[in-house]
């Protein structure tokens, strides 16, 4: 009886330590890929930011390739910052390994659903709105299934959804059903005076002026800036 239970504080032990040692290396290329990216660490080297961020993928590709969680979460936020340069080929590249590799994890479904999202942003910003209605009807089929189409991530899923209906080929309807939808969605999740509703609305204010309803438009963009510059005040307030 005394063997079986050394042996079972053994293999916690054990464990705990592999799980230390993982939640370590995590650490390490996280500080590691903040430090590639401060602007002082690089003080006086002649590395553009893409080189930087490059540095960065390696870094997570090669130090994470057992921990497909921690790895998939890294790439999906180099892939966004990929996307805030205007560069939108390593993005999409980042971002679909990201999707693949959460939709391989179970209990990922919420974070699968965001990155699909991103996904679906970047290659309409690229110019591939087939491809992102592509991703994002995957996104819609992903939170359908697993009972996430009520859930802020859904919302954000649909407003971008609207963004490529009406690109697409000026749908004002749909994409305008869409924004409702994400509207009503976010007022319920995370409630009015926030940047998701102002984002929102700033849409729909877009969509109204396409229609030609410009006091609506006009309405609608008055309360965008109200709920954004409330946000922004409510982050002043916090900092100071």
């Amino acid at each position: 009886m005394l063997a079986i239970q050394s042996q079972r504080i053994a293999a916690e032990r054990d464990q705990a330590e592999r799980e230390r040692q993982r939640a370590q290396k995590v650490s390490n290329v996280a500080l590691n890929v903040f430090a590639i990216a401060d602007p002082f660490q690089t003080l006086g080297q002649d590395v553009s930011p893409s080189a930087l961020l490059a540095q960065a993928a390696k870094s997570i590709e090669r130090e994470l390739a057992d921990q497909p969680g921690p790895r998939a979460r890294l790439l999906q936020a180099l892939g966004r910052a990929y996307v805030r340069r205007g560069e939108f080929k390593p993005a999409i590249e980042y971002l679909s390994e990201a999707v693949r590799t959460l939709s391989q994890i179970d209990g990922a479904e919420t974070e699968t659903l965001m990155a699909i999202t991103y996904l679906s942003f970047a290659l309409r910003m690229g110019g591939d709105l087939q491809g992102a209605r592509q991703v994002s009807a995957s996104g819609d089929s992903l939170a359908k299934r697993h009972g996430l189409d009520h859930s802020a991530a859904y919302a954000k899923l649909l407003l971008e959804r609207g963004f490529i209906e009406f690109e697409e080929s000026s749908q004002v309807p749909p994409a305008r059903a869409d924004f409702e939808r994400s509207l009503a969605i976010y007022r319920e999740v995370v409630g009015d005076h926030t940047v998701e509703v102002g984002e929102v609305l700033a849409a729909l204010s877009t969509a109204f002026a396409w229609t030609d309803n410009h006091a609506e438009a006009e309405r609608l963009r008055a309360r965008s800036d109200s709920e954004l510059g409330s946000h922004q005040a409510r982050q002043c307030t916090r900092i100071g």
